[in-house]
């Protein structure tokens, strides 16, 4: 099986989606429809069409986003690279005891411990606030929070290596 290109559908779907439906952000438009989308897969789990209509109508929502923001359509599909990446790193509870009907979210590091300034015995001030500050710096997820120069740079590089291949370069 071959790869899809996606930011080559990116590309078309926005060409389409402006011609029917037109410019600018409709974000209000598109989470209606992805509201009643969500409805129909309630209805029908199994129904793989209205799973697709779904990634459609947010991809539609992700182009317009980034052109509203001025952010080129490499740059956001860089930012679901990252996004999974960033999925992936985080902490988890075990799926075994949870609630298939429920969502299950990541475990929250910034919350599992909680973190006071409140010197120990024998610690001075000073001592507390360094001991607070990286503990606190510990409890935060790492990576969390790519830049759109990192986003940009990593859509950059995929979508070279993709088209060029790995030696990278262009026409």
């Amino acid at each position: 099986m071959s790869s899809y290109d996606l930011v080559a559908h990116l590309y078309r779907q926005r060409a389409f989606s402006r011609a029917t439906f037109g410019p600018g952000a409709h974000t209000k438009g598109v989470i209606d429809h992805i509201r009643k989308e969500l409805i129909e897969i309630e209805a029908e789990p199994r129904d793989l069409t209205e799973w697709v209509d779904v990634i459609l109508l947010a991809f539609d929502g992700l182009w317009r986003c980034a052109q509203e923001r001025d952010i080129p359509i490499e740059v956001a599909v860089g930012a679901i690279a990252i996004k999974q990446d960033r999925n992936e790193r985080r902490d988890w509870p075990d799926w075994r005891g949870a609630d298939p009907d429920k969502a299950i979210e990541h475990i929250d590091l910034s919350r599992r411990a909680v973190v006071t300034n409140t010197p120990r015995a024998g610690e001075t001030p000073a001592q507390s606030h360094a001991r607070t500050a990286e503990a606190r710096a510990a409890a935060r997820e790492p990576g969390c929070m790519a830049t759109v120069r990192e986003i940009a740079q990593f859509a950059v590089d995929k979508y070279a290596a993709a088209r060029f291949g790995d030696e990278g370069g262009g026409p």
